[in-house]
């Protein structure tokens, strides 16, 4: 198994085991990146050579309007960081850290949000559309969200770990748009909805 992908089985274990996790200083092993540096790093990135910002640590930073042009952010940590109407779309965020991160009115199409913590994260209008999302959402503040056609439903290939699937507990889906998703198996007890989601019973 290559040093990448085996911190990448790490920090899934962790993500799944650990209901709360150290303060974004105490990430020992994750290179601290300044503004200025996530700037530089995109400014030399493109479409076709996106940024590989695995692993560093982002968090607490003002990354707010930063187009990331589908960096690698897998294993990233982005807490309490402002991301408001960043665009990420199409960007690798496995089992990365977001938790009270601002992404109100965030461009989240098309990323990947495979067992992606975001507890707390303001995510209040943002753009999630044929995301693939299986991450802890508790508390999260979806309010007029994006949320069509993302697939949320439980990963029934990798259980050896327990059931992967989004945990949406205590959210706030007032207003949020979830025509055409699949979250089945997904857990949305206490959030806030108009309506109950609704989804085919799961095979």
């Amino acid at each position: 198994m290559s040093l990448s992908r085996h911190a990448i089985v790490l920090a899934m274990a962790a993500a799944l085991l650990l209901p709360r996790l150290p303060s974004a200083a105490e990430w020992p092993g994750y290179e601290k990146l300044t503004r200025e540096q996530v700037i530089a790093a995109l400014a030399r990135a493109s479409a076709s050579a996106p940024v590989d910002l695995y692993s560093k640590n982002l968090s607490g930073l003002d990354l707010s309007g930063i187009d990331f042009k589908g960096a690698n952010l897998a294993a990233a940590i982005l807490n309490r960081s402002n991301l408001a109407s960043a665009n990420l779309s199409r960007c690798n965020l496995t089992v990365s850290f977001a938790e009270g991160t601002n992404l109100t009115k965030a461009n989240l199409q098309g990323a990947m949000m495979f067992s992606m913590q975001l507890q707390g994260a303001d995510l209040r209008v943002a753009n999630l559309s044929g995301a693939r999302l299986i991450g802890d959402l508790r508390r999260a503040n979806l309010e007029q969200a994006v949320l069509a056609k993302v697939d949320g439903a439980a990963d029934m290939k990798n259980q050896s770990m327990g059931l992967m699937r989004a945990n949406i507990l205590s959210a706030n889906l007032r207003g949020a748009d979830l025509s055409g998703s699949d979250f089945s198996r997904a857990d949305f007890s206490f959030s806030q909805t108009f309506q109950a989601p609704t989804w085919p019973a799961p095979n």
